[in-house]
């Protein structure tokens, strides 16, 4: 079975552990048969709750378990993405060993940033696009990201359910992309840390293609 699914989907796995699978045989079974993380959606979780759960299902797990934030489906950009209950449980994720986040109702670049804000240490965020303010945004939020959950629930309210697909597979061709772009950036920034001293003034050249760039006469007639 765990060979037919990981054919068939060909991707991570991301389990939501709701009340029906909150125990024992069905964490462990999913686990066996592929799943990647698992999910815990604080939209439906009481505050808490929260770090119960967490505990005991990394007694029944070692796959990374992951809170999905409650957010807002719609605000002003200078409004915080999280909610109170969201912050409470980033403050008791902290000593849990949690390390990857999916943020819900991404609608700009900074929510990834203030989300990465609230900890110390390095940590995966996985931005949820589930409204036109963050379809809009998308090559931003790519950038800044380290992942894409395009969530055709929520996103549906806005966008007609049959252009999605299109949308997820412009996802993964601009997640490429913004990999690629970010790993260039990294390359360009390790160049300019390792370089003390770039000479250029001493190629015979120099003097006549500055002034040429700088829409002086050089002299040259």
């Amino acid at each position: 079975m765990k060979d037919i699914i990981n054919r068939v989907v060909g991707q991570d796995i991301i389990v939501t552990v709701g009340p029906s699978s909150y125990n024992s045989f069905s964490i462990q079974r999913m686990d066996e048969l592929g799943a990647t993380c698992f999910r815990i959606n604080l939209s439906h979780t009481e505050l808490q709750d929260f770090v119960p759960i967490l505990e005991k299902m990394e007694d029944w797990t070692e796959k990374p378990i992951c809170p999905d934030t409650q957010g807002y489906q719609f605000r002003p950009r200078n409004v915080s993405a999280f909610t109170d209950k969201d912050l409470e449980v980033f403050r008791a994720s902290k000593g849990l060993n949690v390390h990857t986040v999916f943020l819900s109702f991404c609608s700009y670049p900074e929510d990834v940033t203030e989300l990465r804000s609230y900890f110390e240490y390095d940590t995966t965020v996985i931005a949820k696009i589930e409204n036109a303010e963050g379809l809009r945004n998308l090559p931003s939020i790519l950038e800044v990201a380290d992942g894409i959950l395009i969530d055709r629930g929520d996103l549906s309210k806005d966008v007609p359910l049959e252009k999605i697909r299109y949308i997820g597979n412009a996802a993964c061709a601009g997640a490429e992309l913004a990999l690629l772009s970010r790993e260039k950036r990294k390359r360009t920034i390790d160049i300019a840390k390792n370089t003390q001293y770039f000479e250029i003034a001493t190629h015979p050249d120099f003097h006549d293609q500055y002034a040429e760039n700088m829409l002086f006469d050089s002299g040259k007639k």
